[in-house]
């Protein structure tokens, strides 16, 4: 019994999902910027900010240029291949996995740039 998830459902996921990434992150810049206003060095908070928002985007497109290199290198060299699977009745069934692979090709590097921007967002001095 396979059951459909709607596209609701998934909205709502991304949303619970991005508010629990994005909040303690916004609160921590707000207590930041309280610090830095208090002490009136408001030029280093924002030239902080700035810093790790240059950092987040340039290795998000760096996680995205390098694994849609790397996803294109991989489907041209498997271009015409199929798989054989062996189960235990001994059938050997060819599965062409390779038609799935365009779909991967375009969701694959965006979950990866997003994820190297976060990390090179939280790692901006190091």
């Amino acid at each position: 019994m396979s059951k459909k998830i709607s596209p609701v459902q998934i909205t709502i996921l991304a949303g619970l999902l991005a508010f629990f990434f994005f909040i303690p992150e916004s609160i921590s810049l707000y207590v930041d910027w309280l610090w830095f206003k208090d002490l009136r060095l408001e030029k280093v908070f924002t030239t902080q900010l700035n810093a790790r928002i240059f950092s987040a985007v340039a290795g998000g497109l760096l996680g995205v240029c390098i694994s849609a290199v790397s996803l294109w290198v991989a489907l041209r060299a498997t271009r015409g291949r199929t798989f054989s699977v062996q189960f235990y009745g001994g059938a050997l069934p060819q599965v062409d996995l390779l038609k799935y692979f365009n779909k991967v090709m375009t969701a694959a590097p965006v979950v990866i740039g997003v994820i190297a921007g976060v990390f090179f967002y939280s790692n901006w001095l190091g």
